[in-house]
């Protein structure tokens, strides 16, 4: 609204009890046409529908930035979903950032290790560039002290930052909002905490929450299900739930915690960065990730055919 009323001045239109539909209806017509309205860090579209705020017209431009990768074919009908960076991209990024205008061969590999680590996050590239210029570190002596002091370093805020979100305070609100809103997606994102993060596969998911058939100490095949074999009966309710599971997912992929794909044979997979892997287990107790670690080692030994003859995949 105050951006509106900005736009409303800067615009010298005349006054209106309501500026936003002043703006709006001067956006629309046919002569004002060579506009682009930008809405960046759209994060909450539930709570504020942004799409009240679009002129009613097919002139102009709107571009949407937002981390809920739901908006595209939700509040926009075409999108782009935008990954890491490239390798190479992300290493041009660290060394320009921290100020190493010339990097001998060491500098650059210590800066694809250093981008390796932290999985080519633009906003931690950002972030570590910043440390190494202000510091006035190596690449070398960064590895070195970010292999030893994580958690500061992705918590570093340099004095003349452009801004003061870091990757530890971007997430932690994020993790907050997450817990507020929706105890089904903390427990599907701390699972997936423990799992590898590149590629965790639904089927696996499913075979791990179901009765799988083991040999009996009487040599007779019997089902055992996964309760029994120690995961937590709400968690493999969550799973086995197509609409519970779905709308975590949904929770957890508006937050960009984790990303979905589907594979040519129309089965989905999630991906978790891992960086959000290593923020969200460094806010819960010791006791607590143990108590996931096991889960998760518990669903992968349930998913499994212990026997060929019994089972296959």
């Amino acid at each position: 609204m105050s951006d509106f009323s900005r736009l409303h001045h800067l615009l010298n239109l005349p006054e209106a009890n309501d500026k936003t539909v002043a703006v709006k209806n001067w956006l629309s017509k046919e002569e004002n046409s060579q506009w682009l309205m930008v809405f960046d860090n759209a994060d909450d579209l539930r709570s504020v529908p942004i799409s009240k705020y679009f002129p009613l017209t097919h002139s102009g431009h709107i571009v949407i930035t937002s981390r809920d990768q739901e908006a595209v074919g939700g509040v926009a009908e075409e999108g782009l979903v935008l990954g890491p960076l490239a390798s190479g991209e992300a290493i041009s990024l660290l060394l320009s950032t921290a100020g190493v205008r010339q990097p001998s061969p060491d500098d650059w590999r210590n800066a694809e290790e250093i981008v390796r680590l932290l999985g080519s996050l633009p906003l931690a590239i950002n972030q570590a560039g910043a440390f190494i210029r202000s510091r006035q570190k190596s690449p070398q002596e960064y590895k070195e002290l970010f292999l030893r002091a994580r958690s500061e370093l992705l918590g570093f805020t340099p004095k003349l930052a452009d801004s003061e979100r870091t990757v530890l305070s971007t997430w932690e609100l994020n993790f907050k909002q997450v817990e507020r809103e929706s105890e089904a997606a903390v427990r599907l994102l701390l699972l997936f905490c423990f799992l590898e993060p590149t590629k965790i596969s639904e089927v696996v998911l499913h075979r791990g929450t179901i009765a799988q058939n083991r040999w009996g100490e009487d040599g007779e095949v019997k089902e055992v299900t996964a309760e029994a074999e120690g995961l937590e009966p709400s968690l493999v309710t969550l799973i086995q739930n197509e609409m519970d599971f779905d709308t975590a997912i949904e929770k957890l992929r508006s937050f960009s915690f984790v990303s979905c794909t589907k594979d040519t044979n129309g089965l989905r997979s999630f991906s978790v960065h891992p960086l959000v892997q290593y923020c969200a287990t460094q806010r819960i107790s010791p006791q607590i990730a143990n108590t996931w670690r096991q889960q998760a080692i518990l669903l992968i030994c349930h998913s499994f055919p212990r026997n060929r003859y019994l089972d296959s995949l």
